[in-house]
């Protein structure tokens, strides 16, 4: 079994690699220099740095966004591990970012049993554009968070998540797309994300299936451990499953308004 810390760092690293891939679903571009990855997109809500090395010091970070995205005047993300990245989150509240999101990493170390729901409820292995397409729709509905309803159509159409080191699924009610969920495989680690229902499909237990079916998917693709960031209201699910806390939190910090929008927001 990987140690706390290894599985930690392939935590972080499966993250990171959900960044890179989000930015060429959308378009967008991929940038790492000096132990900053920087991800580009077309959205503010996919405009995101995350700090590689730890030895570049928080303050010279936040700087660095602001340098690289000075053209694009509508924002972006620091995206902050707390406790690792504690001086990061301190520069940025600093350089007044603010804190919009915030999930808790927690970890699985064996594939868990099947939901008992498995055999009673359509769904489907992600497999044809049309069902990418699907799965977006599901994500933009289910989320009250207006960085997930705008980045799901930027990030779920073509066959953007049809590639072999992730496995998704949807599940229906008849043939209406109504919740999913997805893992992505790397540096042995199956992250499972976008797990969403709609509301008028919630409390039936979907979320629970389809996050045992993706984890049991990263297993079966060659993952040691799986993990996933949980919100409050959505941790004590997933402890049913069997995953448990990794004792850190992933912060999203938002950056200041920008001048023009600051005009924009006064009232008239």
């Amino acid at each position: 079994m990987q140690s706390d810390a290894d599985f930690a760092r392939g935590a972080a690293l499966n993250e990171q690699e959900l960044w890179r891939e989000m930015a060429r679903w959308s378009a967008g571009l991929v940038h790492e220099e000096g132990g900053l990855l920087f991800v580009a997109g077309p959205s503010r809500y996919l405009r995101v740095v995350i700090r590689l090395d730890r030895n570049i010091v928080g303050t010279a970070a936040v700087r660095r966004a602001r340098e690289f995205f000075v053209a694009r005047e509508d924002g972006h993300i620091v995206l902050v591990r707390e406790p690792d990245d504690a001086d990061v989150a301190k520069a940025a509240c600093a350089a007044k970012y603010t804190p919009t999101w915030t999930e808790r990493p927690m970890a699985l170390h064996d594939p868990p049993e099947p939901s008992p729901l498995a055999g009673d409820i359509d769904v489907r292995v992600v497999s044809r554009s049309e069902q990418v397409l699907d799965y977006g729709k599901v994500v933009a509905e289910a989320n009250d968070d207006p960085g997930e309803r705008e980045r799901a159509g930027l990030l779920f159409h073509d066959r953007t998540i049809l590639t072999p080191h992730i496995a998704a699924f949807v599940a229906y009610i008849d043939d209406v797309p109504v919740a999913c969920a997805m893992t992505l495989v790397s540096h042995g680690v199956a992250g499972v994300f976008y797990v969403a229902t709609v509301e008028s499909a919630r409390r039936r237990g979907l979320g629970d299936a389809l996050t045992r079916m993706s984890a049991r998917a990263g297993f079966e693709l060659g993952a040691r451990a799986a993990w996933l960031g949980a919100s409050e209201m959505g941790a004590e699910l997933y402890r049913r499953i069997g995953f448990s806390d990794l004792g850190a939190s992933v912060i999203e910090y938002e950056s200041p308004p920008t001048a023009m929008e600051a005009i924009n927001a006064r009232p008239t």
